[in-house]
């Protein structure tokens, strides 16, 4: 079951937050195991929405993004959510 994240950005800096968007979306083309829309990151102000495909993936693709949020240098103003999808 796909797993939906919310990335909250704590700063006020909207062309670090796109991108870093713009590298999630390299990234999610690349691997494939996380989806995300590259219009709502064009849109993205401090807020990014990202899906995991695959729960077995979850923890994996979690720690790829914490990995590349540390590589843009936004690891301690951003923090990521796994939402309530429902069954």
């Amino acid at each position: 079951m796909p797993r939906e994240l919310r990335i909250d950005f704590k700063l006020d800096d909207v062309h670090r937050v796109r991108n870093f968007g713009e590298a999630l979306f390299r990234k999610a083309r690349d691997e494939q195991s996380i989806v995300c829309s590259l219009d709502e990151i064009d849109r993205a102000t401090n807020v990014i929405f990202a899906t995991i495909r695959s729960a077995s993936r979850a923890r994996r693709s979690i720690r790829a993004i914490e990995d590349l949020l540390a590589e843009h240098g936004l690891r301690d103003v951003a923090t990521i959510a796994v939402l309530d999808t429902p069954p």
